[in-house]
């Protein structure tokens, strides 16, 4: 964790100096540009990936991601994501805010990097409808590219890998010792520029 930390400040140090040395917004006519100071990011993402707890069966889970980001520079964006999941007798809801860097790039394809973390409860009820709660702090990073279909609406692909550390409160009042996942997969999401 430590470690993660002090990546998100080396990060955050690095882009707020390109920052400063960025120049103007001043956008030609002709110009294709695609991201700019002050434009608004919304819409969202969906992911996958294979949950296997210690040595029962893999399965298949998918997530619905709501987002949305505010770029405060040309390519630099920041913002907020809602990841929720939903089964027959489970349900799970997050708060995950980010950070993402685009290239410098100009062209329809710009790639990013992104760190982000968060907060999640997850509720699941037994055959006796008894419910047990787990609560998770969130760590992750993404890295894909924005593939822009027109000049305000791309379609993100992306590599993520995030970790969770949870607790889990039983029935019966009773508290679990705090264990940590770590999960990879691929995702992919649609995004409208305002």
């Amino acid at each position: 964790m430590k470690k993660l930390i002090a990546i998100l400040f080396l990060v955050c140090g690095t882009l707020t100096s390109h920052a400063q040395k960025e120049p103007t917004n001043q956008i030609q006519a002709d110009e294709e540009v695609y991201l700019y100071k002050g434009l608004w990011m919304i819409g969202g993402n969906g992911r996958i990936y294979v949950e296997k707890i210690g040595t029962q069966t893999g399965r298949l889970i998918a997530i619905i991601e709501p987002q949305t980001g505010y770029f405060f520079t040309r390519y630099l964006a920041a913002g907020l994501r809602l990841p929720m999941s939903f089964k027959s007798t489970e349900y799970e809801v997050a708060t995950t805010p980010f950070i993402r860097f685009y290239a410098p790039i100009q062209g329809n394809i710009i790639p990013f990097a992104e760190l982000n973390g968060g907060y999640s409860i997850r509720a699941v009820k037994d055959v006796n409808g008894d419910e047990s709660k787990t609560n998770s702090y969130l760590y992750g990073v993404r890295t894909g590219a924005a593939f822009f279909i027109k000049k305000n609406i791309s379609l993100d692909l992306f590599l993520y890998y995030s970790g969770k550390k949870s607790s889990t409160k039983y029935p019966d009042g009773s508290t679990s010792e705090p264990i940590t996942n770590q999960f990879m997969g691929v995702g992919a999401g649609f995004q409208i520029y305002l």
